[in-house]
């Protein structure tokens, strides 16, 4: 499951990037220490680049998820289903 979103939002975020890429050619992309830097031209639409920013982010949060069993993954969704359930129960069964 995890890896199909990722494939879906990588396709999403590729062909935005392509998109955008193709708006502002004189995109720059450096390396400086431990960062990586990327110029853009002001008109590249915010919106936009905001979903690659948000993806960029995802990706570095789940860099070293390859440690972590589909087990342990699917333990944690079904704790974060069953208090979200807690919770929310009364306000959605009358």
């Amino acid at each position: 499951m995890v890896v199909t979103v990722e494939v879906e939002i990588g396709i999403f975020i590729a062909v935005n990037f392509l998109y955008l890429f193709d708006r502002a050619c004189a995109m720059i992309i450096e390396r400086k220490d431990n960062e990586v830097i990327i110029r853009l031209p002001g008109n590249v639409d915010i919106d936009d680049l905001q979903e690659m920013v948000n993806y960029a982010r995802y990706k570095e949060l789940t860099s070293n998820m390859n440690e972590v069993s589909q087990e342990e993954v699917d333990e944690l969704a079904s704790d974060v289903n069953k208090n979200w359930w807690a919770k929310n129960r009364d306000r959605l069964i009358k």
